[in-house]
Order: C-alpha cells, then sequence, then structure tokens
C-alpha cells in the first residue's frame, strides 16, 4: 500500500489506513470536473505503481518461501470512487471524515463484483469524467440492506 500512498499527489488526501486498504479523499469544490479526472488519473496509475512493487518484491523475495512472500504475486488491488458530502474535522492533529457519502464508500467495499482486479466507481462520480467511455465498463447496481440500491460502474483492470 506504500506504493499507492506514494503515487497520490495533490488533490488527493490520504486519511487513514484501514487494514489491507487506504482511504484517499479529495475536495471536489474547486474545479470539480478537473478534480475528478485528475483523481481518476491517479487511481489508473495506482494499478501499474502497484503491479510494478508486486513484481518487484516477488523478485527480490523469491528465495523465501514463506507464506507471505509466496503469495505477493497474488495480490490485487481493487478501488472505489464515489462523489459527494463530508464532514470534516480536525482531532488533535487527525483529520477525520465522516457522513453518509463516506459509510457508501465503506459499504461498496464489500460488493457483489466477481473480478479480481477492477474500478468501480459510483454512477454520482461517472457522470463527472467524460473520459471512460460506457463501452469499457458494465453499469451495474450494489444493494445494501441499509442504504438499498447504489448505481456503480466496474471497470475490469487488465492484469498484464
Amino acid at each position: 500500500m506504500q506504493s499507492v500512498i506514494e503515487g497520490s499527489e495533490h488533490p488527493l488526501e490520504v486519511n487513514k489506513l484501514e487494514g489491507d486498504a487506504v482511504l484517499l479523499y479529495a475536495d471536489l469544490s474547486k474545479g470539480e470536473d478537473a478534480v475528478s479526472l485528475d483523481v481518476l488519473r491517479q487511481v489508473n496509475s495506482f494499478f501499474t505503481v502497484f503491479r510494478r512493487k508486486t513484481s518487484e518484491l516477488t523478485r527480490d523475495r523469491a528465495s523465501c518461501s514463506c507464506t507471505a512472500c509466496s503469495n505477493i504475486g497474488s495480490l490485487r488491488l481493487k478501488a472505489v470512487l464515489h462523489a459527494g458530502s463530508a464532514v470534516i474535522r480536525q482531532i488533535r492533529g487527525f483529520t477525520e471524515i465522516g457522513g453518509e457519502d463516506v459509510i457508501v464508500v465503506h459499504r461498496l467495499l464489500k460488493n457483489s463484483v466477481k473480478l479480481d482486479e477492477y474500478l468501480l466507481m459510483t454512477d454520482v462520480f461517472h457522470k463527472r469524467i467524460a473520459t471512460r467511455s460506457a463501452e469499457s465498463g458494465e453499469r451495474s447496481v450494489e444493494v445494501d440492506s441499509v442504504l438499498g440500491e447504489i448505481p456503480v460502474w466496474v471497470y475490469p483492470v487488465a492484469q498484464n
């Protein structure tokens, strides 16, 4: 995850690490479309950075037979993009973000997508970008027991 975090830049801000996930956010209030496109560009580059790092680690640890080292090559990256409102609070030097739209992202991490590696974006985020064609992504609906139906787009990431 460190390689993904190091590959992120403004307007993306790291909020926190959550197990094997990292929560990043961006302020879309200044130039929504341009910021959304920049976020999409960065997230797409995360897949390349992640693959490069896992390849490097696999090569560097080829002589180690422990479970962690021998499974590095099977690690995959999944990304969720959403746009909405959030409450941002500073607490003793920590930035905490919350609100219903943040909950949407957390709920979408547990989704029904059967792909090993993908970019999932909500319809709300998808409407902000014009560079992805509908032909390369698949429109779908995720159903959450509390939030109900969440329209999404799923973009498979080709594995090299």
